[in-house]
């Protein structure tokens, strides 16, 4: 099973939504797919289906009201499903949700995530603005992953940069299969919200 997501967001009347697409690219059926949105720590969850080879679903979650201050956020989906026999699997995806013009603070940090090397990723990140920042570093993962240190929070000087690094402990996932990791950046600047993303793929 090879699960597809292709998702964007919406914002009206202080409601957010994400609109969610997943097709199947593999050759077997995927079952019990649920997809799930995280804003602002807390979750929200849709409906299930199954999807036959070749086949796509389209879905829209509420995901409720983002948090302040306004600008722009990370929403955080992940679809889980299982094979015919019943074993579980998570894929993941994120998309910006805007609430706020994005102005100056839109590259205000660049960032990168390695690819993990004896069980630890590593996301570097890089202060572009002249004044010191807080940043909230954390990952995206499926349930078959965790990190023993999941959400970091970093102050990096003017110009500066820093490297983070997140153990990985595999849960359940299978010998040979691949998962995509995002990796996230929040800060602010200049009183509105940003957030950056950036993503890696691993190995079991």
């Amino acid at each position: 099973i090879s699960l597809q997501i292709d998702a964007s967001s919406g914002f009206k009347a202080g409601k957010a939504t994400a609109y969610i697409k997943i097709t199947n690219r593999g050759d077997e059926r995927a079952d019990d797919v649920t997809p799930e949105i995280e804003l602002g720590g807390k979750a929200a969850m849709g409906p299930t289906t199954n999807i036959a080879p070749g086949a796509e679903w389209s879905v829209a979650v509420q995901a409720g009201t983002p948090p302040v201050p306004a600008g722009t956020h990370t929403l955080a989906v992940r679809v889980r499903y299982a094979d015919v026999l019943g074993y579980p699997y998570t894929a993941v995806a994120s998309v910006p949700l805007v609430t706020a013009p994005p102005e100056d603070n839109a590259h205000a940090v660049s960032m990168s995530l390695q690819a993990p090397h004896d069980g630890v990723a590593v996301m570097t990140v890089r202060n572009l603005t002249g004044e010191k920042m807080s940043v909230l570093a954390r990952l995206i993962l499926p349930d078959d992953l965790m990190s023993t240190n999941l959400v970091q929070q970093i102050m990096l000087p003017p110009d500066g940069q820093a490297r983070i690094r997140f153990p990985l402990v595999n849960r359940w996932a299978r010998p040979g299969s691949r998962y995509v990791v995002i990796g996230v950046a929040d800060y602010t600047v200049g009183g509105l919200h940003g957030s950056a993303t950036t993503k890696a793929m691993v190995q079991i």
